[in-house]
């Protein structure tokens, strides 16, 4: 991240009170708890690791995109619920996938790595840096903030690699639309009857709208955005409104 993007994020994270303070600290006690389990019984890490090894490289990301957008999610909004929900089983793969990419080292690689000293080897060296650092906001704060930013260049990475387009907006996000007895529609210009509104303020036909947003995320008239299905677009929409809350 360069400079006036770190100063936004920091920004952005000085109204952060006690209570949303908490939001963070139970998603990383839950993400810690997880991996805790997997490193203490041997059978269960075998089975989140095998789950992992049957992914594809494509699935791979997209369950780590996923999981660390839980991250930026949180430091938008702390105390809503974080988004892409998981079944026990992919949150521990995608635990144990973040734990593998924090604890890999090209430089001593080795062929049949033992993934699970690997980690606890490092947990432990954490651990040990972290003790005369007390019970600071930051032990909260940071994890989120370094998956943040991972999540930042994961997106830049896979953009290198892909064409991008529009993407349908959330299903969740156009049930919540308002609605609009009166106006015209910004769409076909005909007067409205009985429509519906973007969050920006924005009229429209029911059918003009939903059709719209069936291909895209973006109001018509303004390019708002509202949540979408693409993992990637939802990434670079967060952190879009998370500079934003920072100025």
């Amino acid at each position: 991240m360069d400079s006036a993007t770190d100063e936004a994020i920091m920004a952005s994270l000085l109204r952060f009170n006690p209570q949303t303070l908490q939001s963070l600290a139970a998603e990383l006690r839950l993400r810690q708890r997880r991996l805790s389990f997997l490193l203490l019984s041997p059978p269960h890490f075998s089975l989140a690791l095998s789950h992992l090894r049957s992914l594809s490289l494509t699935s791979k990301t997209l369950l780590l995109a996923r999981f660390l957008l839980r991250s930026l999610s949180l430091l938008q909004s702390p105390l809503q619920r974080p988004p892409h929900r998981f079944c026990l089983r992919d949150f521990d793969a995608a635990v144990l996938l973040l734990a593998m990419c924090d604890s890999y080292d090209p430089s001593t690689a080795v062929p049949g790595i033992d993934w699970r000293s690997l980690i606890a080897n490092r947990l432990a060296q954490e651990a040990l840096c972290l003790a005369g650092l007390g019970g600071g906001w930051w032990q909260v704060i940071g994890p989120h903030v370094d998956a943040a930013g991972k999540c930042r260049r994961l997106v830049e990475a896979v953009k290198n690699t892909s064409a991008s387009g529009g993407a349908a907006a959330a299903a969740a996000a156009v049930m919540s639309l308002g609605i609009a007895e009166v106006g015209e529609c910004a769409i076909c210009g005909e007067e409205i009857l009985d429509g519906g509104t973007m969050p920006c303020g924005h009229p429209f036909h029911w059918g003009c709208i939903l059709e719209w947003l069936r291909m895209r995320n973006t109001c018509p008239c303004c390019r708002f955005e509202l949540p979408t299905v693409d993992i990637y677009g939802e990434i670079e929409r967060v952190w879009k409104m998370i500079i934003k809350m920072g100025g």
